[in-house]
């Protein structure tokens, strides 16, 4: 009888130690899914966990500039269009900064004036707002397209139809990003439709 009262303080002992031990552990532990519950609407909004590692918490290095890089295209008419036809202009205008802060990329399109004497010229104007670490030598790359529309009857229903497009990639510039903020950066180039 002695064994069996000994036995059954020890079980009891352990089992009391084993809550003991684990509430020393719950109190670090999260349980759960965080979020918010909104108390007007009762919907539940999870939130998702923030990277703790130190690159995740720091800022991007850099430092912002903000301009306006303007192309202007100066455009040859080479082809036949119909009087009705609209000519658009689409500049784009893009940096590739360090591995924090990735590439900035800006684009914008305008409507040319009429064509006069087979030629006709448009400006697309791009305001940028770049965070960058190195802009001395951040080049500005630049791309342009030029099409010519029109409307087309396909099939029954009337649609908007390119009759012509003309189109340069990646031209790298030899202007970096200004340094001065506010300072228009500004690029010509021919081409012809």
């Amino acid at each position: 009888m002695k064994i069996l009262k000994v036995i059954l303080v020890m079980v009891c002992v352990m089992g009391v130690a084993q809550l003991v031990w684990s509430q020393g552990t719950l109190q670090n532990e999260e349980h759960g899914i965080p979020g918010y519950l909104d108390p007007r609407t009762h919907t539940f909004t999870a939130r998702v966990q923030n990277d703790v590692s130190p690159v995740a918490d720091a800022a991007p290095p850099g430092t912002y500039y903000f301009g306006t890089v303007t192309v202007t295209l100066i455009i040859s008419v080479a082809s036949t269009f119909p009087a009705d036809t609209v000519i658009a202009c689409t500049g784009t205008a893009s940096v590739d900064s360090d591995y924090y802060n990735g590439t900035f990329y800006e684009k914008a399109g305008v409507v040319a004036p009429a064509v006069s004497g087979g030629k006709t010229t448009c400006t697309v104007s791009m305001p940028y707002y770049w965070q960058l670490s190195t802009p001395g030598s951040d080049a500005i790359t630049v791309t342009f397209s030029v099409d010519a529309f029109n409307t087309g009857t396909v099939n029954g229903q009337t649609e908007l139809v390119t009759l012509r497009h003309a189109e340069r990639d990646q031209i790298p510039a030899t202007t970096s990003v200004p340094t001065t903020n506010g300072t228009v950066s500004a690029f010509t180039y021919y081409t012809r439709i």
